[in-house]
């Protein structure tokens, strides 16, 4: 027993930082309406990024799927996402974004891609202090429209 024991702990600590990771869950959410939806996630992590495949069933057997691969170049410290997916209604879609950080400042660029057309954005985010980021983000659509927003993020302590 105590050398089993010693053995788990041993697999355990020789695991604990290895690269190569699985996740798995499942969740049941109700609607008002009594209707459910199970969504079911697997993410696989590498030294190279990370996958995660989501999908959804509904309780009237509509469902969709989206799956987004994540990587990191150290090189040009860029972090990049891809994205492709099926909604409930049968369309299908893609994204590509990419965010670049360097002394506090991030920037952000991305198209999607559906059944309308393509929609580009792009934005920043900038640390103005200790747990405060302030951020903007502008887009626009396959059909020209364009519109843009901005906000500020803070850390709230507890009694602030």
């Amino acid at each position: 027993m105590q050398r089993s024991l010693i053995l788990a702990a041993a697999v355990a600590i020789a695991t604990a930082g290895a690269a190569d990771a699985q996740f798995r869950s499942e969740r049941t959410v109700s609607g008002a309406n009594g209707s459910t939806i199970v969504v079911e996630t697997e993410s696989q992590r590498t030294e190279a990024g990370r996958t995660t495949t989501v999908t959804g069933t509904t309780s009237n057997g509509r469902g969709w799927t989206r799956q987004t691969n994540r990587s990191f170049d150290p090189t040009t410290r860029t972090w990049t996402r891809q994205g492709s997916g099926t909604t409930a209604g049968g369309n299908t879609w893609s994204s590509n974004q990419s965010t670049t950080c360097a002394g506090g400042n991030c920037q952000r660029t991305g198209t999607v891609t559906g059944p309308r057309g393509t929609s580009n954005w792009s934005g920043e985010a900038t640390r103005i202090g200790p747990g405060e980021v302030q951020g903007q983000r502008t887009w626009t659509g396959p059909r020209g429209r364009s519109g843009g927003s901005s906000w500020t993020w803070r850390r709230l302590r507890s009694g602030d």
